[in-house]
């Protein structure tokens, strides 16, 4: 709970708005992560795409960062989030994305991290956890915050794609009644 409570509190209120406005106009959102990170940038990338916005995760640097970085400009956001131990491959991305126009949020735990200092918009998440590891809950809820807040930018968009989403659940069976 402190973490929840710590990150929450770090937010700026403008920021945040800013970057949701930011996040609910890209023509296309990347999230880049990996390592620890790597669960909750999939999350992110799912949740956006499923409010109704063109979404992707890029969880391992490489070839695969390299050729969905190619094509993105001014209307895109790419999000990295890194904590502590940063990936060269999270930071290269952000870099790159600035370079060629693009917006870029960083998720990290320090907002004087190499990924903060790269971009637009930084918000600092607690990852105190037990003993060696760190604790996701205030990425989390900084990720579930974000989407909530972007959905809402649109209820209609996120309504519809709500929508398609449930008819192709039933058309495809994939749910067990």
């Amino acid at each position: 709970m402190q973490n929840i409570q710590r990150t929450a509190s770090a937010i700026d209120q403008a920021m945040f708005e800013a970057a949701v406005r930011r996040l609910a106009s890209a023509r296309e959102i990347v999230v880049v992560a990996t390592g620890v990170t790597a669960a909750a940038g999939f999350f992110l990338a799912y949740s956006l795409e499923v409010i109704g916005l063109r979404a992707r995760a890029v969880l391992d640097g490489g070839v695969a960062q390299a050729v969905t970085l190619t094509h993105l400009g001014a209307e895109d956001v790419v999000v990295g989030l890194g904590v502590w131990r940063y990936v060269r491959s999270t930071l290269d991305a952000l870099h790159q994305a600035k370079e060629q126009g693009a917006t870029v949020i960083a998720i990290t735990d320090s907002i004087v991290s190499p990924l903060a200092r790269h971009a637009d918009y930084a918000f600092e998440v607690a990852t105190e956890g037990a003993m060696h590891s760190l604790s996701m809950t205030g990425v989390m809820s900084l990720i579930n915050a974000l989407v909530a807040a972007t959905s809402l930018v649109d209820p209609a968009r996120t309504s519809r794609a709500l929508q398609r989403i449930d008819r192709q659940f039933v058309a495809r069976e994939l749910l067990i009644s």
